[in-house]
């Protein structure tokens, strides 16, 4: 394949995923307070739900520049940075701009009350998102291989979105004294979790075919379920369960980790 082609193809994605980032802030914006109620609708969702599953989509897209890159040996400086900016975007700028603005319109009193928390909730998310990813470009990227440090931006920016969606179906503030915390404090608790020490296994082929085989049919649900904008407590489920595995099996074989070694799995 000639390179010019080759390495255009997985920046094509990347570049899908920043454009539709940018789409999501713009869309999330322009039904802040202040807008007219719109019945407008992104394939049957209210405008910021919406916004909320094309952050979803940004994933799917991100993980189809990593994977194109993979088969055809396209990894280049260029794309390197070029898919850390994308990813500012998509995974730290867009998800803490959803949280900030859904709260604003759909809790008004409340945001007003408590603009100053949600400022900093909004703040700690996007500087850790950048600090995690220059770290990544700068360190991480040639020092560990099997490995991140740290939570993914990826990961945050999808669990936030699919936060987002859930708390609006289920009407989470309605059922809880204090909902309305929820998504500030899980900004911030992902904005940690991105620039913690901790280390979380990369998506790779495992020596085990099963577990190859449950990766994958994870792997294909997801796509079917984000692209479908159907079934996100299931993707919501499958993320806090690769979260909380990924962590915890990192954490046991930290020293072989840190040996550059790959455990057994």
């Amino acid at each position: 394949m000639p390179s010019k082609i080759r390495y255009f193809l997985p920046n094509l994605f990347t570049g899908v995923n920043f454009t539709l980032g940018i789409y999501a802030i713009l869309i999330a914006a322009a039904f802040a307070p202040g807008q007219p109620k719109s019945e407008w609708t992104i394939f049957g969702h209210t405008p910021l739900i919406g916004a909320a599953w094309i952050i979803v989509w940004c994933n799917l897209m991100d993980k189809l520049d990593g994977m194109v890159a993979r088969i055809l040996n396209a990894f280049s400086g260029f794309g390197a940075q070029f898919d850390s900016l994308a990813d500012l975007i998509s995974f730290g700028v867009a998800p803490s701009f959803l949280v900030f603005f859904y709260l604003r319109r759909e809790a008004p009193v409340w945001a007003g009350a408590n603009l100053r928390l949600l400022v900093i909730s909004v703040t700690v998310y996007v500087l850790c998102t950048a600090i995690r990813l220059a770290r990544y470009n700068a360190k991480d990227a040639e020092a560990l291989s099997n490995v991140f440090m740290g939570m993914p931006s990826t990961f945050a920016g999808g669990l936030t979105a699919l936060s987002v969606i859930l708390f609006d179906k289920y009407g989470i503030a309605a059922r809880f004294a204090g909902g309305y915390y929820l998504l500030p404090l899980i900004l911030i608790t992902l904005g940690i979790f991105m620039v913690s020490p901790l280390y979380f296994p990369k998506i790779a082929k495992r020596k085990t075919r099963l577990l190859n085989l449950i990766q994958f049919a994870a792997i294909l649900s997801g796509y079917i379920c984000g692209f479908g904008m159907i079934f996100p407590e299931y993707m919501f489920t499958l993320l806090l369960i690769y979260g909380a595995v990924g962590f915890s099996y990192a954490f046991i074989h930290r020293a072989e980790f840190d040996a550059g070694r790959i455990p057994k799995s």
